[in-house]
């Protein structure tokens, strides 16, 4: 069960995020729909972690493109910012601080 594995620390401090696809039932739409937002709502509750973790939806096929796009866009993002390094000291001199002729 992935909430084992959660449970056991081996991921440490992996951000988990989730993609739930959906399918629309031919005959009740209401069906499918309870379904991916119970789905959803197990992600939330049980697997996602980590800071900003989330999860997405493509409540049907058609769009699990759309979905599945701004799934890695909301996830570059945060890595984008994270993985920059820190900035570097000051070391050299400013000649506006030194004053005048120095």
């Amino acid at each position: 069960m992935p909430e084992d594995v959660l449970a056991s620390g081996v991921l440490g401090g992996v951000t988990i995020n989730a993609l739930v696809i959906g399918s629309l039932h031919p005959e009740d739409e209401r069906v499918i729909l309870s379904g991916v937002d119970d789905l959803a709502d197990y992600f939330r509750d049980r697997i996602i972690q980590g800071p900003d973790a989330f999860v997405e939806i493509a409540f049907e096929y058609e769009d699990y493109a759309e979905a599945m796009q701004r799934k890695l866009l909301r996830e570059l993002k945060v890595a984008a910012v994270g993985a920059a390094p820190p900035p570097l000291p000051f070391r050299g001199r400013l000649a506006d601080t030194d004053g005048p002729g120095r």
